[in-house]
């Protein structure tokens, strides 16, 4: 798409259409306790508009959004969080970035990387999972959350590119084991 938008000119006419599929906030589960969105690159912009909706629309329940970038440039809405997190204390944030400067003082490398070890143990079935972005990052985390157990009512996703990707087994059950080690850590 940005190619084809680089291509216009100021006044031309552009046609959208949609929504494509639910909408996140009809997809996250009412019995979730706690809602996890996890995106790679621009799929940061509907989870900042989820979280900033849900929350003025008095959502209580904890929010973590975590995003991966490749490199610090690509970072964007940092401000807009930071603004959201002051406001709300139930919603965090968290970047990652798979090439970083020496500067880079955040989370470092690629959310599949990232993210288990930054969740909550004890409460892991009890999350509701949101996934955006790159076809290679949600089918992979998607297939092994619901190999690691969480029921997949638990896992919805929105696919930016890379649609039909189909992770190796191998990489699924690496992923999937993380997560189980986590779901083992918090019911010892």
């Amino acid at each position: 798409m940005t190619p084809h938008l680089s291509r216009l000119s100021i006044g031309d006419t552009v046609f959208f259409h949609g929504p494509f599929h639910t909408p996140i906030q009809q997809e996250i589960q009412a019995g979730a306790e706690h809602i996890i969105l996890i995106a790679t690159g621009t799929g940061v912009g509907p989870l900042f508009g989820y979280a900033e909706k849900a929350l003025h629309e008095g959502e209580r329940r904890p929010i973590t959004l975590y995003a991966g970038f490749h490199e610090e440039s690509h970072l964007c809405l940092s401000s807009e969080l930071a603004a959201l997190a002051g406001r709300f204390r139930n919603f965090a944030w968290h970047f990652m970035v798979t090439h970083p400067s020496k500067a880079w003082r955040g989370l470092t490398g690629r959310v599949t990387e990232c993210v288990p070890g930054q969740l909550d143990k004890d409460k892991l079935e009890t999350y509701h999972f949101h996934l955006v972005g790159n076809g290679e990052m949600v089918h992979l985390v998607r297939k092994a959350l619901h190999r690691a157990g969480i029921s997949p009512g638990r896992v919805s996703i929105e696919t930016y590119f890379n649609h039909h990707v189909d992770p190796s087994e191998v990489d699924i059950d690496k992923l999937a084991s993380r997560f189980r080690e986590a779901l083992h850590k918090g019911r010892n």
